[in-house]
């Protein structure tokens, strides 16, 4: 029978879709590899929010390994739903942008017409007229010592040095989790004896110095130190 690994999960990006797939490598009788790939749920490149379902199958498929969870929902933050609600808020931006507008207009047109109607001096006389003019005006002037505010330079909010460290640790968990998976399933592409180029050599071997450098980095912290048998508590 057939010597199945534990199933390994990524997520596929398309121009419109998430898709979620379960990853299984399984040892043949006849020493040969094979790697049988599950579909698990998907959703719109559209949406703001991760789906219910689709955080569910994503928790079930990542039970037990937490900092896997952590960096695939990472990578759906930064490169889904980030530039989701990004053009989410432009495309609400025009939108308001045109009912402003629109709005405007009538008020502008409806201004141009008064002149022109019968009985103007009497109408724009009265004292209910007067106090809609001062409303109007009042109105404008806020709408202006508004957009003199927004048009201000405001100070973007700072991000704490341990969020910095936060999210480029879950960068780098997420790339090495990646790393992992697509040699085991990329063994037909890479075979025995295959020539990888020289800029691929390269910058493997920067990743032993910059990996090795960053946990001499840590390790400078006593919390952060690998402690005795550490690959015991590994997810």
């Amino acid at each position: 029978m057939p010597t199945p690994s534990p199933n390994s999960v990524y997520l596929k990006l398309n121009a419109t879709s998430v898709m979620l797939y379960a990853n299984q490598y399984v040892r043949l009788p006849d020493g040969r590899g094979a790697s049988i790939q599950t579909y698990l749920a998907s959703f719109s490149r559209k949406a703001t929010d991760i789906p219910a379902p689709f955080e569910t199958a994503l928790r079930e498929a990542t039970r037990g390994q937490p900092a896997r969870y952590q960096a695939l929902i990472a990578r759906i933050n930064n490169e889904v739903l980030r530039p989701a609600r990004i053009r989410h808020q432009q495309e609400e931006a025009i939108r308001q942008g045109k009912a402003l507008v629109a709005a405007l207009g009538h008020v502008v047109q409806g201004l141009t017409d008064i002149p022109e109607m019968p009985g103007y001096l009497t109408l724009t006389g009265s004292a209910e007229f007067q106090r809609l003019l001062l409303e109007l005006q009042a109105g404008t002037q806020r709408v202006l010592e508004a957009r003199v505010v927004n048009e201000c330079p405001s100070r973007e909010p700072v991000e704490s040095p341990e969020k910095r460290l936060q999210r480029l640790l879950l960068t780098v968990s997420s790339a090495c989790a990646d790393i992992a998976e697509l040699m085991p399933t990329a063994r037909q592409a890479f075979p025995r004896g295959y020539r990888f180029a020289a800029e691929t050599i390269e910058q493997v071997r920067q990743l032993w110095f910059s990996s090795s450098h960053a946990i001499a980095s840590l390790s400078a912290r006593s919390q952060l130190r690998r402690p005795r048998n550490w690959s015991a508590g590994q997810d």
